[in-house]
């Protein structure tokens, strides 16, 4: 396969501002490591850690769709093996792409505080959701992080410390207005995460910490209540609710490897999918059949893919490795629109 570059991308050398160490150590919970810039490099086909077995069979798939990440400070676009620049000058986290692909969702990082701010399909910026920061005291700003749309795109559930609250999860309409509160994290409770809708847009399962570990939550919209579905010894994180509802992935940290698991909504049949390294942000394909995620390789992290097998318990194939030294931002994830 032939490679082009359609934008060139000037990654930063140095480290981010302090204020950006700032999100950093609110957010230590969530994050696994700080990683650094390198050049940009794409190897499609490489495949990770283990050979053909009869319960990991080799890939057999496409990876079909656009897949947006940060690297550095910029919003990045993966398809078929191609790699462009989406967004240009400002800094942003965690894009992701409305239901409908016509927009798109990030993060904008500020000195002091962070936005929650819509992206057209050239990765312009076009509304502001939030207004975090404050007009007299800079204690008084706040930051939003880890935006989700609802399946139909008229929400959008994201994460910030607003009010008396340590980082919680909220919804906004995507037209703007009045956040509304899902589930509340106490300051100093270690705060929530990686909010993800159901297919029917009733609940919102999220990572929330619960005494000195992080777990998975499922939040019923319908009649505001949360009830915790993991309860692993070293905390579990990064949920992703599958096309079909009927499962959410997510990661859970065992020794020294963070694995991919995956439950039912009620957290009954809890079984591992894939193990061995440290791993991010599963992410299913709009029909449910192959999951993307972020693994470590090396000193980065880099976009690998692997099918989804749903004959009796569900498992995944073989990992076919998608970039190579790209070092994507973990803490950012992906988003895919295919």
């Amino acid at each position: 396969m032939t490679l082009h570059f359609r934008k060139s991308i000037q990654l930063p050398a140095a480290l981010r501002a302090a204020a950006l160490g700032l999100v950093a150590i609110v957010a230590v919970t969530f994050l696994l490591v700080a990683c650094a810039v390198k050049p940009y490099g794409v190897n499609v086909g490489a495949s990770e850690h283990h050979t053909p077995t009869p319960d990991r069979p080799a890939p057999d798939f496409e990876v079909r769709g656009r897949i947006y990440f940060v690297v550095g400070d910029y919003i990045v676009r993966w398809s078929s093996g191609s790699i462009e620049q989406f967004s240009q000058g400002t800094t942003y986290e965690s894009p992701r792409v409305s239901p409908d692909g016509r927009q798109m969702v990030a993060i904008e990082m500020g000195l002091n505080h962070s936005e929650l701010v819509l992206l057209n399909g050239l990765g312009e910026r076009i509304n502001q959701l939030t207004n975090n920061l404050s007009p007299n005291r800079v204690q008084d700003s706040s930051w939003a992080r880890s935006p989700a749309w609802s399946p139909d795109g008229r929400s959008i559930a994201f994460v910030a410390d607003l009010a008396q609250f340590d980082l919680s999860i909220w919804r906004i309409p995507a037209g703007g207005g009045q956040a509304q509160l899902v589930h509340g994290f106490a300051l100093g409770s270690g705060g929530g995460d990686t909010p993800t809708w159901s297919p029917d847009g009733n609940k919102i399962a999220f990572t929330g910490t619960r005494g000195t570990a992080t777990q998975i939550f499922v939040a019923d919209l319908n009649i505001g209540q949360s009830i915790q579905i993991t309860n692993t010894p070293d905390g579990a994180y990064d949920p992703a609710w599958s096309p079909s509802g009927d499962h959410i992935a997510f990661v859970v940290r065992e020794d020294q490897e963070h694995n991919i698991w995956m439950a039912a909504p009620d957290g009954s049949g809890a079984q591992r999918l894939f193990g061995g390294g440290l791993k991010r942000a599963p992410t299913w394909s709009a029909d449910g059949e192959v999951m993307i995620y972020l693994g470590q390789d090396g000193d980065s992290f880099e976009l690998f893919a692997a099918r989804v097998f749903k004959s009796g318990l569900l498992s995944l194939s073989q990992s076919t490795k998608l970039t190579d030294e790209l070092d994507i931002d973990v803490k950012s994830g992906l988003s895919w629109r295919n």
